[in-house]
Order: structure tokens, then sequence, then C-alpha cells
């Protein structure tokens, strides 16, 4: 089998593994139904009666919510939606629609630009019979808190009314709640004054509590194992040169450690999540540094190979080019590098169109390597595009670029021993993907199945206190572990009915209003200060 034959096979191989993988993370997780009649916002009403969540999945909280802006107002200051008759009349409430930057949203006929601070707010009607539902929160830009039915559940970065009361902070999140009876009210405070964009602009994402635990725990997953999987590239590789002195196994150690580097800082954002107070700014200028640091190391790679179709006029200035933009994300600000992305990638997108078409010229006379490169080229001229795009909002999805990087790498036709150490790079990491994606997807089901531990609770206090009885105190045991009503009468030997009476007598003696809060009573009175009440999954 010739070099070609053999690339075009490894190539094929990495793409359907990747396929495979994708398609099985999209299958685990319900999204809504396309066939049905999606349920959208209106004037910031949202009726979900008829929408069964566990046939039709996952929905996105997409329409006209009301925006207050300027206004950092709470639950108790904004009264309810007229339903589907929209927001009072004379209010100072506009609608927004979601999920979207208000960058060129009009106030009073003017554009608000990207900063500036706002009040959101949604009501809605769940089905008759769902009584506990979770929220998928991604990061809004740059800081929020929000509240369901008057509680706040959720906050990343301080919401401020100005660059010196805010802090920004990129996190995502999610919450499980009690659906009451009627009508459920979702209020946000978002404010921005560190970044281009301003605003939600990415959907919020309503389900049952086992439907978002598993959209979550398979998209961290994901990306654990995509890290894990490029850091033992890194390795490999850097091995690889320390005993060969190749070069270009140097330059793919590095390029790795940076797409590991870039998958954590983007994505389900691994690094804020292991490190809650990781630097917003640091977080950005990381996601920024690997695109050009990617580039470069790309244009060397074209150049070890084919030197002659990119001669030191060209490549000199590309270098020249990537130093000044590393060297721009280094020394400037945030907000003015997310200004300049858009530009600068489009000046990397007519580079790329130009090495394009010097290999074009060279395979229109005769090079037949030179088609390979040009898929090569391609591939990495369509990540740029899509970034743009990104950015420029066009079109918001998930960073499948460092995937997008490496099949670029394959494409490209060495030989010898940096092509054997490209191939077996591309087809380890294929696998590796592969098989931790199965692995997350299985224990993202696995997880709802693990009973976690409850440790000894001392309720002598809250027995002499509040004159809680025997029997609610094994109702507390049970809540704490996660249980509903209807486990618990099945526990306990009782019926639901009488559950449901325990507990509003459990909760009008703590003087507590739901069960969420109900359990941060226990962790308050826990002799471990709250390390013994856990909470099961779908709790989390």
């Amino acid at each position: 089998m010739n070099p070609l034959t053999k690339r075009h096979v490894a190539l094929l191989l990495f793409t359907v593994l990747n396929c495979f993988v994708l398609s099985a993370q999209h299958q685990q997780i319900p999204h809504t139904d396309q066939d049905t009649q999606t349920p959208r916002a209106e004037s910031g009403w949202m009726d979900l009666s008829d929408w069964s969540f566990q046939e039709q999945g996952i929905l996105e909280l997409t329409g006209e919510w009301r925006i207050f802006w300027e206004e950092l107002l709470e639950p108790g200051d904004i009264s309810p939606s007229q339903g589907s008759q929209g927001y009072e009349a004379g209010g100072s409430a506009a609608v927004f629609e979601m999920p979207g930057t208000w960058n060129s949203w009009r106030h009073n006929g003017n554009p608000v630009g990207g900063f500036g601070f706002a009040t959101f707010a949604l009501d809605l009607t769940f089905p008759p019979d769902m009584s506990r539902a979770s929220l998928w929160i991604p990061n809004p830009s740059t800081a929020y808190s929000l509240w369901i039915n008057g509680r706040l559940v959720a906050k990343s970065g301080d919401v401020g009314t100005s660059p010196e009361t805010s802090r920004p902070h990129y996190r995502m999140d999610t919450v499980t709640f009690d659906v009451p009876r009627g009508t459920t009210s979702i209020v946000a405070q978002v404010s921005n004054y560190h970044h281009r964009r301003g605003g939600m602009w990415k959907p919020l994402k309503l389900g049952t509590p086992d439907q978002i635990t598993a959209l979550d725990s398979t998209e961290t997953m994901y990306d654990i194992f995509l890290v894990g999987s490029f850091l033992t590239l890194a390795f490999y590789n850097l091995v690889v040169y320390r005993n060969r002195k190749n070069p270009a196994a140097l330059l793919l150690g590095i390029m790795f450690i940076t797409m590991s580097v870039r998958v954590a800082v983007t994505g389900n954002m691994l690094v804020s999540r292991l490190i809650p107070d990781f630097p917003w700014v640091l977080q950005l200028k990381l996601e920024y540094l690997s695109a050009p640091l990617v580039f470069l190391i790309f244009i060397r790679l074209i150049e070890s190979v084919y030197p002659r179709y990119l001669p030191r006029w060209v490549t000199l200035p590309l270098t020249f080019l990537i130093a000044l933009d590393i060297l721009v994300v280094l020394l400037v600000p945030v907000l003015t590098y997310s200004r300049i992305v858009i530009v600068y990638n489009l000046i990397k997108s007519l580079i790329l169109l130009v090495i394009t078409l010097r290999f074009a010229v060279a395979a229109l006379r005769g090079a037949r390597e030179a088609w390979a490169m040009i898929g090569a080229v391609t591939m990495f001229l369509l990540i740029t595009l899509g970034e743009t795009f990104h950015y420029s909002e066009i079109l918001l999805s998930r960073d499948f670029a460092p995937l997008g990087f490496l099949l670029s790498l394959l494409n490209i036709p060495v030989s010898n021993e940096i092509y054997l150490n490209l191939i077996t790079t591309g087809i380890t990491l294929a696998g590796m993907v592969a098989i931790g994606n199965t692995l997350a997807v299985s224990v993202s089901k696995a997880l709802h199945r693990i009973e976690p531990r409850l440790e000894p609770i001392d309720f002598s206090t809250l027995t002499a206190e509040f004159g809680i009885t025997p029997r609610e105190t094994e109702i507390l045991n049970q809540v704490a572990l996660g249980k509903s009503n209807k486990e618990i009468g099945g526990i306990l030997f009782i019926s639901e009915g009488t559950v449901k009476n325990h507990l509003y007598s459990i909760m009008r003696k703590l003087k507590v209003s739901n069960r969420t809060e109900i359990v941060l009573r226990l962790q308050r009175e826990s002799p471990t200060k709250g390390e013994g009440v856990r909470h099961s999954p779908s709790e989390r």
C-alpha cells in the first residue's frame, strides 16, 4: 500500500470514529423534537403545559423575554407577566429576543452597544404532572445573577452598573428546583463592561433533572477526555523529540499542549469548574492565544514538507503577523482584542486562501501531492471561518477546532518518520476520543444509579428546638438523599399524601418554603458542617 493510500485510510478512519463519537453524544442527550410545535416565549410568557419533557426532550428557553434596560431588579420588584397578553402597559419593560447579545438592540430608538446592564424576566407554566425541573445555564457576557421563584440559585461574577462595580467571570452551571403549582418565574440580572458583546448570547436549556445532569455530565466528560488525550499525545511526541530530535515531534507536542489548554478554557469551561476563582482575563487570553499558536505550527509543518510552495518571502511575513497577533493578545486588554479578533481572522482567512491558490496552481501543473495540501489548507480555512462566524454570532456551536486542526495535519502528505509520527498520533487520538466518549456516556447514565451515602445526622437540635417527630426525622433523612415523595412513601410504607403532609409540617416548623431550603437547614445542623448531607446527581 503506497503512502497516499495509507494516508487516506487513516484520515477516513479518524473521520468515521469522530463522527461516531459526535453522533453517540448527540443521541444520548434528548433534544427538542423538531416535528412538533416547539414552545417559544411571547412577551415574557412561555406555556409548557402541553410539552412532554420525557418524550420530547430538553427545551431551549428562546423567544421574547421581558427586559428592563439599565435596571437591576429583584423578583419582588417585577410584577408577573400577563400571560398571552404580554407585560403591563406603561411599564418600564420591553421585549428582547433570546438568545442574543444586546449590542444592536434598540432602546428608545438607539442601539445600546455592548456595555450596560439589564434585568431579564420570563414566566413559565409547567405540565401539571411535573414536580421537579433543572436548568442548564451557559455563560452570559460577562456577569449574571439568576433567581427562580424568588430564590437566588446561580451567579457568576458580580453584576454592577459600571466597570468598577462589576466583575466578569465565565462559568457553566446547572440548578434543580421544585415546580410550584401555577407560574414559575425566572429573573436574571446581567451586566457587561469588559467584553465586546453583552447579554445572554446562549440559550438556557430546561429539562428534567436526569436530562440536564446527563447533558452536563456528557459535555464535561467529553472535554475531560479530550484534554487527557491531547496531554498524553503531547507527552508522547515530546518523548519522541527527546530520543530522535525530530522537529515535527516537537511541533506536534507544543500543538497538543495548546489544544488541551484551549479545550479546558472553552466548551464546558473545565478550568472554571476545577478552579472556581480562575481569572477571567487569563481564561480569555489563553483562548485567544491558542489559535495563532496552532496557526504558526501549521505553517511551519507545511514549510518543512514543501518549502518550494511556501518560500521564505511568504513564511517570514506570516511569522511576523502571527508573532504580532500573539504580542497583541498578551499586551492589550481583553476588551480591545475581542473587538479586533474578527479582523485578524479575516486576514488569516485571506492568507490561507492565497496559500490554497498557490497549491492549486502547483496541482494544475502536475504536482499530485499538492492536491492533498489543498485539502489540508482548506480544512484549516474552514476552521478559521467557523471561528469568525462564532465570534460574530452568526453561527454559535461547540468548539470542534482541536479536532479540525488534527484533520488538517493528517491530510499533509509527508513521508518516512514524520509521516509515521503524524499517522500514529492521529489514529491513537481518534481511538482515545472514541473510547473516552463512549465511557463518558456510560458514566453519565451510571451517575443516576449511584446511591449517595449519608453520614449520621444529629437531629437533637431540630427535635428540641422545632419539635421534629421521629417519623419526620425518617422523612428528613430521605429528603437529604434526594428521594421524591413517591420514593419516600415506598421506603417508609406510607402514602405519598402522608409524605406531603409531613413535609408541610416540617417546612412550617423550620420556617422554610421548599425541599432545597430543608436540605440547607440540615447542612447547617449537621455535626460534620454539611459534609454528611449529600445530593444525588439529580439534586446537583
